[in-house]
């Protein structure tokens, strides 16, 4: 987990611009953006519809003005690794939609940072978890070959505490009462629906409380 003086490393992509046109798309009211970074998120949302309120949390003091500045009327300064984690800056249920996109990995409790945020979600409300594939085709080539290292970004980012598959992925859901209503897989360049365990970059997930 990178320290509390540095973002975790997330520019925008195309992640952001599908998140975007889903939260526009299902009209969510409230949303909290967890690991939001610089609040890319809430910025590309609200050019649109700037009628939804963002709430953002992250390690990054820097980063949590830059997202104030954004538009974001809630912003947390927090370090995920915390224990215990609370949040008693949040009350709830009020979110109808909480987005964790490439952050539960950087984190060494992940069931933890669900329990401790999933509270606040309201009785009908989405998340949505973005978590990359450490079983990408080409990765698998590199183990094959004795290869393990680590980057400053993407699946081995150097800052990555968890790593998952298809299969572990929706388990970390399933065991914290999240059931999947639709997964995509990026990037859409190549054809990672076909065989998304295989090819897929990263993993999207849509679920819904059980």
């Amino acid at each position: 987990m990178p320290n509390k003086d540095k973002a975790m490393t997330y520019t925008p992509g195309r992640k952001t611009s599908v998140l975007a046109r889903i939260i526009l798309e299902k009209e969510f009211k409230r949303v909290l953006d967890v690991g939001c970074s610089k609040g890319y998120l809430g910025e590309e949302t609200r050019a649109q519809n700037p009628g939804i309120e963002f709430a953002g949390i992250d390690v990054s003091k820097e980063a949590l003005a830059e997202a104030k500045k954004s538009g974001y009327v809630q912003t947390i300064q927090k370090d995920l690794n915390e224990v215990p984690l609370a949040f008693p800056e949040l009350k709830g249920p009020s979110f109808d939609c909480m987005v964790f996109a490439d952050v539960l990995e950087h984190t060494l409790q992940p069931s933890e940072v669900l329990g401790a945020l999933l509270p606040f979600l309201e009785k009908d409300g989405r998340v949505f978890v973005a978590l990359p594939n450490v079983a990408f085709l080409p990765l698998r080539v590199k183990l094959l070959l004795g290869k393990w290292d680590y980057k400053k970004s993407g699946i081995m980012d150097e800052s990555h505490a968890r790593f998952y598959n298809l299969k572990s992925a929706r388990a970390l859901l399933e065991e914290n009462g999240l059931h999947t209503v639709r997964m995509e897989s990026f990037p859409k360049r190549i054809p990672s629906w076909i065989w998304p365990s295989l090819l897929a970059i990263t993993f999207l997930f849509e679920c819904e409380r059980k």
